[in-house]
């Protein structure tokens, strides 16, 4: 998503005033799914690490690490009336490219949020998250025989690495239709290690 190794600017605040075009139920949507993140784990996210640009061709992108990681939409896909958001959206839905949700407006920041977690907290070499990254990556490899049975337990774009798996597991159990072993574990694993994920938040 990020090309040239240049990375995209916050142009703008996470904040109702950064999307005026918008009506105001895009954004309520989009802090209820942070703070969906915050309650369904049990860890805060500094707000003022979020954000809108107008860079790239994105529809969200997390980059950076420990205070400096950051997370920030799309204004222009972001900046229109919730009803053409959520039919773009749909698309991709319906496809079973993402995970369907019934509060579709948060996907993608509820997705960016999953792999500001995933990067930061787990994936590293940091020695005390060693038992949470094996048991995630332990879930990686069931999902990938599941798919290699032509199952699609999560989404499409869950079988593109990893990292995809992570972030689209994670929407899943955060806001998706239908929990699975997939979802319930994952989250079963982050709430196990909130401590762990609030050290190195």
């Amino acid at each position: 998503m990020i090309r040239g190794g240049r990375l995209p600017r916050k142009t703008d605040g996470f904040n109702a005033n950064s999307i005026p075009n918008a009506n105001p139920a895009v954004f309520r949507e989009l802090k209820a799914g942070v703070s969906k993140v915050e309650s369904r784990i049990g860890i805060d996210l500094p707000q003022s690490n979020l954000g809108f640009t107008t860079d790239g061709d994105f529809l969200g992108v997390h980059f950076g690490s420990g205070d400096s990681r950051t997370v920030l939409l799309q204004k222009s896909f972001f900046n229109r009336n919730s009803d053409q958001i959520i039919k773009d959206l749909q698309n991709a839905f319906n496809s079973k490219w993402a995970v369907n949700s019934p509060t579709p407006l948060q996907y993608v920041i509820v997705h960016e949020l999953g792999h500001s977690i995933w990067v930061n907290h787990v994936e590293g070499n940091i020695r005390e998250m060693a038992r949470l990254n094996r048991g995630i990556r332990g879930l990686y490899r069931a999902f990938v025989r599941d798919g290699a049975r032509g199952r699609i337990p999560i989404s499409r774009y869950a079988n593109a690495n990893i990292n995809e798996f992570f972030a689209e597991t994670f929407v899943k159990a955060i806001i998706g239709r239908n929990q699975n072993k997939y979802s319930r574990q994952l989250l079963k694993l982050l709430r196990e290690n909130k401590d762990l994920l609030k050290k190195y938040r």
